[in-house]
Parts: C-alpha cells; structure tokens; sequence
C-alpha cells in the first residue's frame, strides 16, 4: 500500500478515540517517516509494508495514549478519569487488594510474635528445669577451682 492509502486508515482508526491535534500529531509522524525512508531511496511500499497493518499501529497507539477516551463516558483517561473514584469497580478492586495486603502483613506480624512468645516460654520452662540442677553442679565447680589454685 502506499502512504497516502497507510496515512489514511491510519487516522480514520485513530480519530474515533482520540482528540483531532492528537491524531494529527501520529500522521505527522507516521508521514514524516515515510518521506525520510523514501529519501533515502525506498520506495513506499516497502516502508508501509515493513511498519505493518496501520490498524494493529493504531491500536498500539489506542493502548497506551494517555489522550484516549474511554469507552464508557468518552472523557480522556489523562484528564478526567480518576482512577481512585469511589464509584469506579477498578478503584474498588484496588482498595480490596491494599487491604488484603495489609491483612496479610498483620497475619505474617501475629504469627512471628506468636512463635517468639513460644520460644520464650520454652526457654523459661527449660530454665526452671535445669537452674536447681545446673546451680549446685556450677557452685561445686567452682569450689574445686578454688582449692585446686591454693
């Protein structure tokens, strides 16, 4: 195909979702780089034909074009949607996934303090245990060790 038959599917996909300066900017673009490919001894053919389909490019640019309107209320993602309104589901689901995180950090918080509480008792309990053994074996040692340097 060439660039005018390129340009032109190009901007009729375009146009139906974003603002005409918008899509004049990408024709600008897409135009400018035919005619410098062509300069450089291309023919246009092989330069539309080595971008691809325009249609799959204008999705491309749909997709991630702060500029384009959402299909729902037709207002521009970068200025009017707000992303954190509370009658927006994406919102809503956002606000679930913080607090399941925050509810899995306290969990994970509940449970380390749970196992350091054990260890404590355990140690405490290992302790009664062996203290009325271990002292008098510790007080007899160190009596030896006493006599032993006189």
């Amino acid at each position: 195909m060439n660039k005018r038959e390129f340009l032109k599917r190009l901007e009729s996909k375009l146009s139906e979702s974003l603002p005409p300066d918008a899509v004049e900017e990408h024709i600008y673009y897409y135009d400018d780089y035919i005619n410098s490919a062509c300069r450089e001894g291309r023919s246009e053919e092989e330069v539309t034909a080595e971008l691809g389909d325009p249609f799959l490019i204008a999705r491309t640019i749909l997709e991630t074009n702060p500029h384009t309107y959402a299909e729902e209320d037709m207002t521009p993602f970068g200025e009017e949607h707000n992303p954190f309104d509370e009658d927006n589901p994406e919102s809503q689901d956002m606000e679930k996934q913080a607090r399941r995180q925050r509810l899995g950090c306290l969990i994970a918080a509940a449970v380390i303090l749970a196992v350091l509480l054990f260890l404590m008792w355990f140690l405490g309990a290992l302790m009664r245990i062996l203290l009325p053994v271990l002292l008098p074996i510790l007080a007899i040692l160190l009596i030896i060790q006493m006599f032993k340097h006189r």
